[in-house]
């Protein structure tokens, strides 16, 4: 509705703003232990993509680093699960008229088929 917008726009900006101050702490914190004065922060850290490992490796206990390792790997698996089920889904839902179609409802499915950009 019309007046959950600006509430819903306050969170979003927030939001982001944790988001990315976070993302900045964690470089400058990276920057700061990895690097030593006068070195070059690309030959210190490498794979600037690597911080955040690099970070909670050097910091946390073995046990925590197998946590963080564990907890990144079952993201990214919801996240494949979550693509092929879609895919399947579109596959088998609009396919168009041939073969037998299993969602009898015309609005069940819709948004799945909408997200992999198959036609309505």
């Amino acid at each position: 509705s019309e007046r959950e917008i600006a509430p819903g726009a306050l969170v979003a900006v927030a939001w982001t703003v944790i988001a990315d101050s976070g993302a900045v702490a964690i470089g400058l914190l990276g920057r700061a232990i990895f690097s030593g004065p006068g070195e070059s922060v690309a030959a210190a850290l490498g794979d600037a993509e690597a911080v955040l490992p690099m970070l909670v490796e050097h910091l946390m206990p073995a046990f925590l680093v197998g946590l963080y390792i564990a907890i990144i790997l079952s993201a990214i698996m919801s996240t494949a699960d979550s693509q092929l089920l879609v895919a399947a889904s579109s596959v088998t839902n609009g396919s168009g008229g041939g073969g037998r179609v299993l969602v009898t409802d015309g609005r069940q499915g819709r948004g799945k088929r909408q997200a992999v950009g198959d036609p309505v």
